[in-house]
């Protein structure tokens, strides 16, 4: 029940930073390509250590590099923001 409550709060946040042009069609995007990537890479390396605990390496190696694109995908966010703000007229 609680997850459906928050869902629900998690799409009105979405939909009142749409009404408030906070939110574009760019940023979606972003968004879903991020999490795409990060399935994409972690999902594969969860389920072969599950099955082939012997590949220990390989989910290190995956969740490393899950980090790494999470850190460059903030800071492409941030600058994106601070370049976004600079450009806007007070």
């Amino acid at each position: 029940m609680f997850e459906v409550f928050k869902i629900m709060w998690d799409l009105f946040v979405l939909r009142d930073a749409q009404r408030k042009g906070q939110l574009g069609w760019k940023k979606v995007l972003f968004a879903i390509g991020f999490v795409l990537l990060e399935y994409i890479i972690a999902l594969p390396a969860v389920l072969l250590y599950e099955k082939h605990p012997q590949y220990k390496s390989v989910f290190i190696a995956a969740m490393v590099l899950v980090v790494i694109n999470f850190v460059a995908f903030v800071w492409l966010a941030l600058g994106w923001r601070s370049s976004k703000s600079t450009t806007e007229p007070s």
